[in-house]
């Protein structure tokens, strides 16, 4: 058993693959967490205090074997560097903006050459680079090239106990997105979806969404969509259980881990055809290129595909395969 010092930025919005690794660490290490404030993130960042931070990590650091940093940004540079001076091993799982660049949205940080040096120098000196797919290991390499530090695939996991069918399902389309603008939810498909509503002869629910987002959205002049914002995990678990099909409009995904829950839950899923989404689904959805009403009611006429789903993810993304392989990684860095 070692110390392990997760860290991570606060956020105030719930990221449960965040704390499904921070469980997964638990159970086998002791584990501190450092919740990182950043204000400003999206325009270069900054600490609120500095020498406050300074002194949590270097405690954090004198007392740790391994520092489990989640997203390659400006708190994971700082880590970086206080962890070379006190010889601490290093981790640093990478989400996906850091790397997957969307030009048409101005989305990634390889489109801002700021930013961009940030990473390159993170993924220069952490001592091992986790990514959930290897569509974003591709990414990695296509955007910065050779590393010094290794790069490993470690696919999301879930618990098909947690994530499981219930009940009868309804004819509707669920689609979450943790967005707090417009430009964000366009990004994330949301605008895809709300085009094509009035296509669609069902119930469409689009959850996860800021009071911006709802705003704008409560404009449109389409009946059949119903907005929520964040939802907690349990409220969520319901939408999935009680939706035939669960649509994933992105422009990029380097998972698609609510595409995995909703799948585990018996929706049908309808994806883009982009980033790693065709990869999660496989055989087991429908995808489409622009237009996603011809592929939403395809999945509405083949429910069936919702056990094809649950299977898929009950046995290719396992808890237990994420948590084997991260504890593996950790036991040779420590």
């Amino acid at each position: 058993m070692a110390n392990i010092l997760f860290v991570r930025l606060a956020s105030e919005l719930p990221s449960p693959f965040i704390d499904t690794d921070l469980a997964l660490i638990r159970q086998r290490h002791t584990v501190k967490t450092l919740d990182v404030q950043v204000t400003n993130l999206g325009n270069g960042g900054t600490a609120p205090n500095k020498v406050a931070l300074v002194r949590e990590l270097a405690a954090g650091l004198k007392w740790a074997d391994l520092a489990y940093i989640w997203a390659a940004d400006l708190h994971a540079l700082g880590t970086l560097a206080l962890a070379k001076i006190y010889g601490v091993k290093t981790v640093v799982a990478i989400a996906g903006y850091e790397a997957d660049p969307v030009p048409r949205f101005g989305y990634g940080y390889p489109l801002h050459p700021g930013k961009r040096r940030m990473v390159q120098a993170i993924l220069n000196h952490a001592d091992q680079i986790l990514v959930p797919s290897p569509y974003l290991a591709q990414e990695v390499r296509r955007s910065f090239g050779p590393t010094n530090a290794p790069i490993a695939v470690v696919p999301l996991g879930f618990d098909p106990a947690q994530f499981t069918p219930r009940g009868e399902k309804a004819d509707q389309v669920l689609s979450v997105a943790l967005v707090q603008t417009t430009d964000r939810a366009a990004l994330k498909g949301i605008e895809t979806l709300v085009a094509a509503a009035p296509q669609i002869d069902c119930d469409i629910i689009l959850a996860g969404l800021g009071p911006r987002v709802i705003e704008a959205l409560q404009s449109r002049p389409t009946e059949n969509l119903s907005l929520f914002g964040p939802l907690p995990q349990e409220t969520l678990i319901g939408l999935y259980q009680a939706s035939t099909v669960y649509a994933q409009c992105s422009y990029t995904e380097t998972f698609g881990a609510c595409v995995a829950e909703a799948m585990l839950c018996g929706c049908a899923p309808v994806v883009r055809e982009v980033g790693n989404l065709p990869l999660l689904v496989g055989d087991a959805g429908i995808s489409f290129a622009e237009d996603p009403v011809a592929a939403i009611q395809a999945a509405r006429d083949h429910p069936e595909l919702g056990e094809r789903a649950r299977a898929r993810i009950a046995s290719v993304y396992p808890l237990s395969a994420r948590a084997d392989r991260i504890a593996a990684i950790l036991e040779d860095l420590i």
